[in-house]
């Protein structure tokens, strides 16, 4: 009964049908705004990533810049350089 009661009163509903609208209907919806939150934390997420990656990197290359060994190690992993006299055995898993 007071549920009918509300329903017939014109402010309530169209106060009602506002928030509907502006919940599911708008342009900056609820709905959208949530599922762009969760973009936006995905997002950060992966520039995190990129950014602890970008890291690593720098202190691989300042490594390689600045010592013989880790220099000699690089050349030999990445373009499988060798030595004279040595033999090197690929093992592809």
């Amino acid at each position: 009964m007071k549920v009918f009661k509300l329903l017939k009163n014109r402010y309530f509903a169209v106060f009602a049908l506002f928030v509907l609208w502006m919940l599911f209907f708008d342009s900056s919806s609820l709905l959208k705004i949530v599922t762009q939150k969760i973009v936006n934390r995905e997002l950060r997420k992966e520039i995190d990533k990129y950014k602890r990656d970008a890291l690593e990197l720098e202190q691989e290359t300042n490594a390689i810049k600045h010592s013989n060994d880790s220099l000699e190690k690089f050349a030999r992993e990445t373009f499988y350089l060798k030595k004279e006299g040595e033999e090197v055995f690929l093992i592809v898993d």
